[in-house]
This record gives structure tokens, sequence and C-alpha cells, in this order.
């Protein structure tokens, strides 16, 4: 392998030749895991305790749900809407993720009405957990202590949100509109 040759995926910072996107298994990708044109961006709501363990572990697999046990995703407002009833409407966290909603990888259905949400919503269960890639998260009325690092992520904090530490991310979205609708 040649490695003064650099890869040819836009953004890659690495020292490599060839780029491998985990999302779709392109061995050599022009596009980086976070710009998978195979993926679609999708939501993860959650308790705010959550997100430095998220950030730093990745998201664990649920084992209670509808659809078996994986990684459960939804649309933007619906995850906004889980992470208010799993937090009793306060200290919530959103992670966007680009997922692989291949059917080898993911299971998608209709759920009816639950946690706050009034309205049937689709949502997918993904059972192969390298298939997602946290490109950004949320946070509502919360405090995040410590350090949080999410290199070329997006992150939207709310009024109600303080960091007591350094942060590394890509851009901040003063948006909620913008970060829930890629």
């Amino acid at each position: 392998m040649n490695r003064t040759q650099k890869c040819k995926a836009n953004g890659c910072d690495q020292t490599h030749s060839k780029h491998y996107c985990k999302l779709c298994e392109d061995k050599n990708s022009n596009h980086l895991a976070r710009n998978c044109p195979d993926a679609i961006t999708l939501y993860h709501g959650t308790p705010f305790d959550n997100i430095k363990s998220i950030i730093d572990n990745g998201l664990r697999a649920s084992t209670g749900g509808c659809l078996g046990q994986g990684i459960y995703f939804a649309k933007g407002q619906e995850a906004k809407e889980v992470s208010i009833g799993k937090g009793d409407g306060k200290k919530m966290a959103i992670i966007k993720c680009k997922v692989n909603v291949d059917p080898k990888y993911c299971k998608t259905a209709q759920h009816s009405a639950w946690l706050g949400i009034k309205h049937e919503f689709q949502e997918w269960c993904l059972t192969d957990y390298t298939k997602y890639r946290i490109i950004g998260f949320g946070v509502i009325d919360g405090v995040v202590n410590g350090d949080i690092s999410l290199p070329r992520g997006e992150i939207y904090y709310n009024s109600d949100t303080l960091c007591t530490g350094k942060e590394n991310y890509g851009k901040k979205i003063v948006s909620e509109y913008d970060f829930l609708n890629d």
C-alpha cells in the first residue's frame, strides 16, 4: 500500500491511501461516514445524564423495544419528544446520527403514540451496531460538566443549558429547528 498517496475522502485528515466507510462498507470511499450516501440522518432521544457516556462509548442497544434488541432511532421532533418523556421535561439530550437503514442492518415500523408523542411515528431499530455514526448532539436544559469532544460534529444548546468544560466540535447550531430538521 502506498502511504504517500492521500485517500480520496473529502475532509479526511488521516494518513492512508484508501478510506473505509463503515456504514456502506466501501473500501475506497470518497466520503466520510458522516456524509455516507447510503445513510440517512436519524435521532436518538435520551436522558441528559447519558450524553457523556454516549459520546465516549457509543449508543447502547435496548433490549425491550417492540422491534427487539437494537439501537432505536426516530426523526428529530419525535426523538425530542421521547427525550422529554424519559427526562420528565428536564435534562434532555438528542443524539444526531447517520444511520444505514438497509434491511440487513435495520428494522423499521410505525410506533403507536408513546411518551408524549400523540400520533403514530416511524421508528428504526439498528441491529448492527457498527452501522451508525454520531454527527451531533443537542442538549436542552442541563449542565454539561467536563469536556465534550465531538470533532467535526454539530452541537445544539438551548438558553437553559450550561457547559462547564472545554468544547471541541465542528460547529455550533443556534437553532433547534436547524438541528432537528436535516
